[in-house]
């Protein structure tokens, strides 16, 4: 049994844990600590909200590559 509560996304439903790999957990912790955040959620917004401009650069390029792919196709 799925006790883990889930979360509907673009691409379906994800499981809110992750699991990061030895060398990905102890550069977050340490990113953590820097921060003085003691909520690994902090971590994260900030993580995002810093890299704001950077997703959203990366949306535009996959739209674009996508309708140019649509126009090509008909």
């Amino acid at each position: 049994k799925d006790r883990h509560s889930k979360i509907s996304t673009a691409t379906g439903m994800r499981d809110r844990r992750m699991r990061l790999s030895l060398e990905v957990a102890r550069k977050f912790f340490d990113l953590q600590d820097l921060l003085g955040f003691d909520k690994a959620s902090s971590t994260v917004q900030w993580l995002l909200t810093k890299s704001r401009g950077a997703i959203k650069e990366l949306s535009a390029k996959l739209r674009e590559s996508r309708a140019k792919a649509r126009e090509r196709a008909r």
